[in-house]
């Protein structure tokens, strides 16, 4: 589409745009030395980056790109009330938003002249599949960048439901032949309630890292490493490790689903142990041990191990020992 006026448009215009109910909320522009950016609502820039000035705001004769949910059809129309005397002037009314994180994919020799951005956000109203209308999909460019794959679906922005349980999200990233060092940066990590704990996981060298201690974790790329795409993964739990207390050390012990049903597999993962072995043990409340099994370990490395553990609804004190390191966790089986 293009914005046929004589002046400048307000895609948040709070009267004067008609949009049908299978739109996705926000539109596409593209750069051609970057690539395709978004605004979306609510959330703002995300995409090939750095923003442009008042990126809700679209100048005249501009051409922009908007999506209707798949399979569907629908009428967009705009009366002169979303024109705007200046692109300086805007300004919107901040409202409440959920829990999201803004992550941003940065290359060393850019200096900021070009990166991209995505969100993960938790909102009651989402599912943690592909949600036509609160998920953003991705346009790829020329220039590196990530996704969040979902069902079919490539994201910039992956809606998902409350972040009442802990949840994996994919990360995929794509290089486009660009080697070199790289850093994640994460935002808005302050709109997390209080105890919530993200990870990063980069399964190319089998280490996790905390991002909310760290909001910059640097890698590089080479051409080992460069297809690659399902290098990392992100960790949201909603429950505090009580056993990461050394991670500032580089250890950590978890397991994921928590909570989870009796006939799920549990994956057990423990990261900067300088021990061959390990054993995994399992305690109901009444004391008595439910479970036990050795768990091979990759020395100073992440290493996993995947369980049917077939217990009972109930909480349960899960122990972990080897030669040099003990933890210890809170599994809920419903």
């Amino acid at each position: 589409m293009g914005n046929p006026y004589p002046s400048p448009i307000d895609w948040d215009a709070a009267s004067g745009w008609t949009k049908p109910g299978n739109l996705q909320g926000g539109f596409w522009r593209y750069n051609a030395t970057l690539g395709y950016g978004a605004y979306v609502s609510g959330l703002g820039w995300t995409g090939a980056s750095p923003a442009p000035t008042n990126p809700n705001v679209i100048p005249s004769s501009q051409g922009f790109f908007v999506r209707l949910a798949t399979g569907t059809s629908g009428n967009m129309a705009a009366t002169e009330n979303v024109k705007i005397g200046s692109a300086n002037s805007f300004l919107r009314t901040s409202t409440s938003t959920p829990s999201k994180l803004k992550i941003n994919l940065n290359k060393a020799d850019q200096n900021g002249g070009y990166f991209y951005s995505g969100v993960v956000r938790f909102m009651e109203e989402a599912t943690d599949g592909f949600d036509p209308l609160l998920d953003f999909s991705n346009l790829a460019s020329q220039n590196f960048y990530f996704t969040f794959p979902v069902d079919n679906a490539e994201l910039m922005v992956n809606s998902m439901g409350s972040l009442s349980e802990q949840k994996i999200v994919p990360l995929n990233t794509r290089f486009m032949g660009q080697s070199g060092n790289y850093s994640f940066t994460f935002e808005e990590l302050n709109t997390f309630n209080a105890g919530v704990e993200i990870f990063l996981k980069d399964k190319y060298f089998n280490t996790i890292q905390s991002i909310s201690n760290n909001p910059e974790v640097a890698f590089e790329v080479n051409s080992a490493s460069m297809s690659m795409t399902d290098r990392f993964e992100l960790i949201f739990n909603p429950v505090p490790f009580t056993s990461v207390k050394g991670l500032d050390k580089g250890q950590f012990f978890g397991m994921h689903p928590n909570p989870s049903s009796g006939a799920s597999r549990v994956t057990f993962t423990v990261s900067g142990v300088s021990d061959n072995e390990g054993v995994i043990t399992i305690v109901d409340m009444l004391g008595k041990v439910v479970f036990t099994s050795r768990m091979d370990l990759l020395s100073g490395k992440l290493s996993e191990k995947e369980i049917e553990l077939g217990l009972p609804s109930g909480v349960y004190n899960v122990k972990f020992n080897s030669r040099h390191s003990s933890f210890m966790d809170k599994l809920v089986v419903r």
